[in-house]
């Protein structure tokens, strides 16, 4: 049985996010200064979200109509008796859990978004430049997560993560980072049988992608 530290995972610790991933959230906010607003940062949450982020149906934006590379979709799930926030890209489902204890106020849950992803990417060797497309620094817009394409997909990831786990006997970071790999690496029928992570790179590598 793996330990059950009291930490908070697929977080970095105070300050290591904003340092790890420091030149893609400066590239951001200088692409965001030159996004209209129809592009501007949208997260389309589950009901399971919302009232974890303690969202009201008037407190919600429109369903915007189209999906831009700063659309990103929001469930919360529990891994190892943990609650945890499962994003997924809208247009790539590149996928990773950000911890839902102390980052659902509004504030927190998008900064621990934006640290998290900014590791990600960093992990994943993506230039600063190229990653910035995935996020800006705010405002953010929140609406209702209503394809079920995608839905059904972040429940492929839920459930695959949760074997992880269980096969581990418990979830610590290691685990969690093997789980974050096979998710990403998994084909999709959704994506014509590609994975996340190279649907994501193809994605980026796009000439005028934003």
């Amino acid at each position: 049985m793996l330990p059950n530290p009291p930490m908070n995972l697929a977080v970095p610790p105070q300050g290591h996010g904003s340092k790890i991933g420091g030149p893609i959230r400066a590239a951001a906010r200088s692409l965001a200064a030159r996004r209209s607003d129809r592009d501007s940062m949208n997260f389309r949450c589950t009901k399971k979200a919302q009232v974890r982020l303690r969202l009201t149906p008037s407190g919600l934006a429109p369903v915007p109509d189209t999906v831009s590379t700063v659309d990103w979709h929001c469930n919360v799930v529990t891994l190892g008796k943990r609650p945890f926030f499962l994003f997924a890209h809208s247009q790539s489902l590149y996928a990773f859990f950000v911890t839902a204890a102390g980052n659902s106020p509004l504030d927190a849950f998008g900064r621990a978004f934006r640290d998290q992803l900014a590791a990600a990417l960093v992990r994943e060797g993506v230039a600063a430049g190229l990653g910035a497309r995935l996020m800006d620094d705010g405002p953010d817009t929140i609406c209702r997560a209503i394809d079920r394409r995608v839905l059904g997909t972040m429940n492929d990831h839920v459930n695959m993560s949760r074997f992880f786990v269980e096969d581990a006997g418990g979830l610590d970071d290691r685990v969690l980072a093997k789980v974050h790999d096979a998710i990403n690496d998994s084909p999709m029928s959704i994506l014509g049988m590609e994975s996340p992570r190279r649907v994501l790179h193809a994605l980026l590598s796009r000439r005028g992608a934003a």
